[in-house]
């Protein structure tokens, strides 16, 4: 499609001074025409009038003697005029009386009476008319009739003279378009060039010719004042990208030294994971023990306090290591779909050894729902909730409910214990603030279990809310967005099933007495393994305390050797450390003794592993799980589900 602007300059300026040159010598040739034409007319006319009025004074004694001859004869001396056509005598009848004919036939003819009666200008003629009198009588009238063939003449003489000057005036502006070019196309061209040349070899080096004072010439300087400035902040640029290069380096080889570092720390966080739960499992064994065996109070006194001690050292640590392992979860986890109805019923098993012993209902209420999230995420910051609530808890209970809005799904935990002063409410998620409880169990805490909470909440995006009346209980409250939508398929994958945990999602939790217990684990033979000796020989009896029967392994080697000969006792449940050694693990292990005996023998791994992947991992396999360290009632309920 055709453009203007893309027209070279000459070519543009050529066009519009032969534009306007050509629009103004139209307009002035139109009116310069126009204006000859009407004064021809109207000298035409004139000189008509003049020779009519002649003609009818010579005309008027051959009208009044009836000499046609002699009317004919000065008619036909108007022929003289190239214009005049015809002329015509009328007599004072209105007869015609004589008549002259340049040219027969012709449009021009006299009629017999007369066609016109007055003087007049038509589109192809001219007539004058003149009375023939004699002294104030009148005796006739005589009509001449004149073409425009002189006006056309003159016409195209004027419109081969406009053709002309417009022809010399086209040469002009070409002459003068071809000056123009060099004063200012030759500037512009050459700038192009310079650009062209810039960009090519880009080279800010390079300037353009300056081409006079006028405002081409400053375009110049200007062009040439701006590939200075680039060029100079190029060079400044060259310096930044160099000294950020330099720095980009110095930050990637930091970089990789703290990765490096950031790993150590990780293992060494591992390491301390598992090997600080290996004495605070001994410990709560320990503790567990000499409780069962001392009756006198005042020790059984001391052992409780003993036991709640090495209970906030627990939580302490698990804190400790929370804190340390968040930037890390939010940066490697990837999301899932996590069943609620499983992790409260792995929370109930957990919290119901606790919440009896306080002597306080912990009841669930939830339906087949699932959110999207970490799996290790989600079940801390429910945990801690469920936790906190029941170390402030002393009467009444704790519930733990779940409830499906449009777009979200709500976590409350609700308890009847202490609840938070109204002006300590927005600090209870503050690190190292503790909200004061007086109850009988008094909970001596570090202030980070909430604060854990909201850091995790924080970095999951979800909405954390709570209410509370001091002295009536507190509900906090977790917003999670995008719900999944869980078929009822979904109540199959529950680790222990609402029949096994509650008869309803109210009912108390089941209890089991100790004759119970007892009749259940007599007996029962448990194959027990741990590389750790010391654990490995207190757990033993601790077992044997309850009258189960219990054979020992530190690893791989001796169940083969035990399972490999024939007179090898078929064992009723399996015990096992997670970790045995730097390459075994204790599900190998529990693999090894099914396929030893042919069945799926119940199997329990305790671990101090803190890591959700390996939980995840253990139970799609099967297996229960615990993590250390695990107080002696814990287990032994745990062992008693497992064995029914």
């Amino acid at each position: 499609m055709f453009r203007f602007q893309n027209l070279s300059i000459r070519t543009k300026l050529v066009s519009i001074i032969l534009l306007g040159m050509a629009s103004a010598m139209t307009v002035a040739l139109a009116n310069f025409i126009f204006f000859e034409l009407y004064s021809a007319k109207r000298n035409l006319t004139d000189e008509l009038t003049v020779l009519s009025r002649i003609t009818a004074a010579r005309s008027g004694a051959a009208l009044t003697f009836g000499d046609i001859k002699k009317a004919q004869e000065n008619l036909s001396q108007l022929g003289i005029l190239d214009s005049v056509q015809a002329a015509c005598i009328y007599d004072a009848d209105d007869n015609l009386f004589a008549a002259y004919t340049r040219h027969k036939p012709s449009n021009f003819l006299c009629t017999s009476t007369p066609a016109y009666i007055e003087t007049a200008q038509f589109d192809d003629r001219i007539v004058a008319v003149a009375d023939i009198t004699h002294r104030n009588l009148s005796l006739g009238k005589i009509i001449v009739l004149s073409d425009l063939s002189r006006i056309e003449r003159k016409a195209k003489n004027w419109v081969k003279l406009a053709g002309l000057m417009f022809l010399i005036a086209t040469i002009v502006v070409v002459v003068m378009a071809m000056r123009m070019q060099s004063a200012v196309v030759s500037p512009l061209k050459h700038l192009m060039e310079v650009m062209a040349r810039v960009r090519d070899e880009n080279d800010l080096g390079i300037r353009a010719v300056p081409a006079g004072n006028d405002e081409l010439g400053k375009l110049v300087d200007s062009f040439n004042d701006m590939l200075a400035m680039v060029e100079s902040s190029r060079m400044d640029l060259e310096i930044v990208y160099n000294e950020l290069v330099f720095r980009s380096t110095k930050a990637e080889t930091t970089a990789v030294e703290l990765e490096a570092r950031n790993e150590q720390i990780k293992e060494l966080l591992s390491g301390a994971a598992h090997d600080l739960r290996q004495p605070l499992q001994a410990m709560a064994i320990f503790v567990d023990m000499l409780q069962f065996q001392l009756e006198d109070e005042k020790y059984l006194s001391l052992t409780e306090k003993l036991k709640a001690a090495m209970y906030n050292l627990q939580a302490m640590f698990t804190d400790i290591l929370d804190f340390s392992r968040l930037d890390h979860k939010a940066g490697t986890a990837e999301l899932q779909d996590i069943h609620l109805e499983k992790l409260f019923g792995k929370l109930q098993l957990e919290f119901e050894v606790l919440t009896l012993r306080k002597g306080i209902h912990f009841r669930t209420h939830v339906n087949a729902i699932s959110v999207r999230g970490i799996s290790g995420v989600i079940e801390r910051i429910v945990r801690n909730l469920v936790s906190n609530a029941v170390n402030y808890t002393d009467t009444g209970g704790v519930l733990l409910a779940a409830r499906k809005k449009r777009d979200c799904v709500v976590i409350e935990v609700w308890d009847t214990g202490v609840g938070i002063p109204e002006n300590r409410i927005d600090s209870v998620f503050k690190k190292f603030e503790q909200v004061e409880n007086k109850g009988v169990s008094s909970h001596k805490g570090y202030g980070l279990g909430l604060a854990i909470v909201k850091q995790f909440a924080d970095m999951m995006g979800y909405k954390l809310e709570v209410v509370s009346r001091e002295g009536k209980g507190s509900c906090f409250r977790l917003v999670i967005p995008n719900v999944a939508e869980e078929n009822a398929q979904s109540r199959s994958t529950v680790a222990f099933s609402s029949d096994e945990i509650f008869a309803d999602n109210y009912r108390q939790t089941v209890l089991y007495d100790s004759d119970q217990l007892a009749n259940t684990m007599l007996k029962t033979h448990v194959i027990l393994v741990d590389d750790e000796p010391a654990i490995r020989s207190i757990l033993a009896l601790l077992l044997k305390s309850w009258d189960m029967e219990v054979t020992e392994f530190s690893g791989m080697k001796g169940v083969e050797d035990y399972f490999g000969s024939s007179d090898f006792l078929d064992p009723d449940i399996i015990i096992s450390d997670y970790q045995l050694g730097s390459n075994l693990t204790g599900d190998a292990v529990i693999e090894e003794i099914r396929m030893a005996v042919g069945i799926d023998v119940p199997a329990l791994i305790v671990t101090g592993n803190a890591s959700p992947a390996i939980h995840e991992e253990i139970r799609e396999k099967g297996f229960d799980l615990l993590l250390k360290p695990v107080g002696a009632a814990q287990l032994r309920t745990v062992l008693h589900r497992m064995l029914e």
